[in-house]
């Protein structure tokens, strides 16, 4: 599929360019430090309660020693059965993607993505992984630090 992105073109003219309208789906799950920039990915076929409750469990796994704290919204693929003890929610409103910070790393992805036609998901998946290895923590504090969080973590004395 392809991610259409805005185009310069003169006044009037719409952008012309290939489009895929091939679809084969592939899901990244991520988690993202607001403080240090850190980030965990997992990779699912599907996006479904089983695959979110095994993002969180891997999550907690690797990250033990920490409480760690996730800024979710209801969407009802993000519900779990089971919290491992490590792991805190906070639940955004419904449809409002502007709170959670993690849009605007998968805004990110997709501006990355922009007009490019993935022959295969193998190609899909490689780009994404090139992208994951290209953002430093750096761009993603400059992507996700938004003020009120910083606050509430200070607030928190986290």
């Amino acid at each position: 599929m392809t991610v259409k992105r805005r185009k310069i073109t003169l006044k009037g003219v719409k952008p012309v360019d290939l489009m895929q309208t091939k679809y084969e789906y592939y899901w990244l799950y991520g988690a993202f430090d607001v403080l240090i920039g850190e980030s965990f990915y997992c990779e699912y076929n599907r996006m479904n309660k089983i695959n979110c409750q095994h993002f969180i469990d891997q999550l907690s796994l690797d990250y033990p020693d920490t409480i760690n704290i996730i800024l979710m919204d209801n969407s009802k693929t993000h519900f779990i059965d089971k919290f491992p003890d490590n792991i805190k929610f906070i639940n955004n409103e419904p449809y409002s993607p502007e709170l959670n910070p993690a849009e605007s790393v998968w805004r990110e992805f997709k501006d990355k993505m922009g007009w490019k036609i993935f022959e295969e998901i193998d190609k899909l998946k490689e780009h994404i992984s090139k992208t994951i290895n290209e953002l430093t923590n750096e761009k993603i504090i400059s992507l996700i630090q938004y003020p009120y969080i910083i606050e509430a973590c200070h607030a928190l004395n986290i």
